[in-house]
């Protein structure tokens, strides 16, 4: 739901000639992903101690960060716990 508001805001933006493509989404997984990565990298941690941190498994941490993944609101909320960081920051500027 939450990547659905992103992407009306999004949509919002946007010329009125271009309309939401599977790219765009492709476009906000990454920068959430490089997001992520650039979190926890600051917090020197690696990607399977964040996984663990957050609960979830050390291969959908990397899928998150390279962008592979939709994320949905409790992943992000996880994120986010592991991180210290609420999830209107993880979302800052993308969406």
């Amino acid at each position: 739901m939450l990547l659905a508001i992103a992407s009306l805001s999004i949509a919002s933006r946007l010329p009125a000639n271009r309309t939401l493509t599977i790219e765009l989404m492709q476009d906000i997984r990454a920068l959430v992903g490089e997001r992520v990565r650039r979190l926890r990298q600051k917090k020197e941690l690696s990607q399977e101690k964040l996984a663990d941190i957050c609960g979830i498994h050390r291969g959908h941490m990397g899928q998150i960060e390279r962008g592979e993944k939709n994320l949905t609101l409790s992943t992000l909320q996880k994120l986010g716990k592991g991180l210290k960081v609420s999830v209107s920051r993880l979302l800052r500027g993308i969406a």
